[in-house]
């Protein structure tokens, strides 16, 4: 349905009120200095934690936060805890699992010269007269489109991970290609930066997929253990089973301590630590 002329005016005053609110955060919060030290994947992965992908006046992130603006107090992604919990209440069920997705993706991603030059091709495709007004996930459809008519590439699938229950401790988004000769898997992605899920996310990177099924099972696969007991779930956290036994079910000697959020094993006396699958 097209906008009249009145819907038009409002959408344009409301993107010029956002867009100014968006540079003044910039000023605000200023983007940190990247390690030296970070390898070539890890530097691009921490440019996209904390690119600045707006603040529109009808998003939530005035009252919640946005990613990019707390991403932007992390000096050092590599020293995040991979995996963190918040427990809060007594129950299996009150606790939070979240994986940091900085770790995530810097484990299983990978960078070559196929990225850099599809990257190439990407961003010369959405600065055609065509699609540079497009959105990105337009432009990366219209993409991979011409890639697969190419026929080198054919086209497995467009992801957003807001759509089943994972771990990760930000929205991913992105196309997913494969090389027809050498088998490979590549993956157009976007990190979700805002507030609302709607909105907000990065411009794209490309990457090679060190393995496809790894990339998503290992968004809800992890492991739990003190020194005399080891569990995993593959589900989230919903169900447990005895790394040794498969026996169901976490250990009754397994306590939760809610005020200092930690769980403590009555056994062995030892912290239960949470791991991801990677």
């Amino acid at each position: 349905m097209e906008m009249d002329a009145k819907d038009k005016i409002i959408r344009i005053v409301g993107d010029a009120i956002s867009e100014v609110h968006r540079q003044e955060l910039e000023r605000k919060i200023k983007t940190p200095d990247i390690p030296d030290d970070y390898t070539e994947l890890e530097r691009i992965i921490a440019g996209m934690l904390y690119e600045n992908t707006g603040a529109h006046i009808l998003d939530s992130g005035d009252l919640y936060g946005r990613h990019w603006e707390r991403n932007r107090k992390v000096k050092d992604f590599r020293k995040l805890p991979k995996i963190t919990i918040d427990i809060w209440d007594n129950s299996w069920d009150a606790i939070d699992i979240s994986i940091n997705v900085f770790h995530f993706l810097v484990n299983e991603l990978e960078r070559d010269k196929t990225c850099e030059n599809l990257e190439k091709k990407l961003y010369e495709f959405a600065n055609t007269e065509e699609e540079k007004d497009n959105p990105w996930l337009a432009i990366m459809e219209d993409f991979t489109e011409e890639l697969e008519e190419d026929g080198e590439f054919e086209v497995k699938g467009t992801f957003n991970t807001y759509n089943w229950e994972n771990l990760l401790s930000q929205v991913l988004q992105g196309i997913i290609i494969e090389n027809r000769y050498t088998k490979e898997d590549y993956v157009i992605l976007q990190i979700h930066n805002g507030c609302d899920v709607r909105g907000g996310y990065t411009a794209p990177r490309i990457f090679k997929l060190i393995d496809y099924d790894s990339f998503f099972i290992d968004m809800s696969e992890i492991t739990a253990g003190c020194e005399c007991t080891a569990m995993y779930s593959d589900d989230n956290g919903y169900h447990w089973y005895d790394v040794d036994t498969g026996e169901e079910g976490i250990p009754e000697y397994w306590e939760i301590d809610k005020e200092n959020n930690k769980i403590i094993c009555k056994k062995c006396g030892k912290e239960v630590n949470f791991s991801p699958n990677f």
